[in-house]
């Protein structure tokens, strides 16, 4: 960036900085006021702007909580073409991606007794879904600065990265939605590590050394995706991994592509080219250029979860000849898990409904 693109964008930060500041300044004082749902709400959310492993964490809350009782996601639903209310409710057929955005769509593909309450109004969502969710319980899916609705626990998301926390700029300069004191605010912190080999210990035990300058008496937990496995595109049964053609190309269109690759590495998976869009990015025939190019010496392509329903609607971007696989990821807790799980079941008041 130019002196003068770098001098623009740290002034357009400052005045971005006053505006969160002064907003939180006016929840806090009470003077803005947040809705209080018939349900308890645990709110998961991040401090950056996107990929910091906040969906894979909504589902692990979501899947462990299911074994207590209902779970209902409050989501946005961001890229969708509707901007209506959408209930899914368990047992509702499953409409697509464009009606009720990527992370809804995955995250009730794997937890088909999920409901779902899709709308940028999440206190009206919450009101329209509570009544379905007897007794149960409201993810409130990337919710950490979405103060209008009033949050049981909050538990913030960060990612482990090469770059210290006080090395982060606030947008548009950077990548924070607000300073990185705001984690004050949270109940419950979740470091993601990261998949490259060795990223290891040191890299995590600096980012918590900082994490609780900002936080020192939050409960902090520490997880890593894990590689289970892959699957055919469109196709829910697995392939073992040593059945799977190598070289791969891989293809992604999410926050921080450059993690896939750095998963297939991890499991000795060799990758001939990548082909990285922007997050939430819907393929057009336009893209087959660049998906051929990056393809040209793989033996089969490799996708995140995130990305399927995306190119399942726009198959033919996809070089006919090349056989396309999913990777499958799970979140395993290194630390804190009980502790999160335990705040998840038990925060809150007695359920109105």
């Amino acid at each position: 960036m130019s002196g003068l693109g770098s001098g623009v964008a740290a002034a357009a930060s400052t005045i971005y900085r006053a505006a969160v500041a002064g907003r939180n300044r006016l929840y806090d004082q009470g003077l803005l006021r947040s809705v209080i749902a018939p349900l308890p709400i645990i709110s998961i959310g991040n401090v950056t702007v996107g990929g910091a492993g906040k969906t894979p964490v909504v589902g692990f809350l979501a899947q462990r909580l299911l074994a207590r009782g209902p779970v209902g996601i409050l989501s946005r639903g961001y890229g969708r073409t509707e901007h209506a209310l959408r209930l899914v409710l368990a047992g509702d057929p499953l409409p697509g991606p464009e009606a009720i955005g990527d992370e809804p769509w995955l995250l009730r593909t794997r937890l088909p007794a999920l409901a779902l309450g899709i709308d940028p109004r999440r206190a009206r969502a919450a009101a329209a879904l509570a009544p379905h969710l007897p007794r149960g319980r409201l993810l409130l899916d990337d919710g950490f600065q979405h103060r209008g609705l009033a949050r049981d626990l909050d538990v913030v998301v960060v990612a482990a990265g090469e770059r210290s926390l006080a090395q982060a700029r606030l947008l548009p300069h950077g990548c924070l939605r607000e300073p990185w004191s705001a984690l004050g605010r949270a109940d419950q912190v979740v470091i993601v590590d990261l998949p490259e080999p060795g990223a290891g210990e040191e890299v995590l035990a600096e980012l918590a050394r900082e994490v609780r300058g900002f936080a020192p008496r939050i409960p902090l937990a520490i997880a890593q995706p894990r590689l289970r496995g892959f699957r055919p595109l469109g196709v829910p049964s697995p392939v073992a991994a040593a059945d799977l053609p190598r070289p791969v190309a891989a293809l992604a269109g999410i926050a921080r592509p450059e993690r896939l690759s750095a998963t297939l590495a991890a499991a000795g998976i060799p990758v001939s080219g990548t082909a990285f869009f922007r997050d939430h990015h819907r393929f057009e025939p336009r893209d087959r250029t660049a998906i051929g190019a990056a393809t040209r010496e793989a033996q089969a392509i490799v996708t995140t979860e995130k990305d399927e329903p995306r190119l399942l609607a726009a198959r033919d971007v996809l070089p006919p000849d090349q056989p396309a696989f999913v990777a499958v990821l799970d979140l395993v807790f290194l630390a804190g898990e009980d502790a999160l799980v335990g705040a998840a079941a038990t925060c809150g008041r007695a359920p109105e409904i």
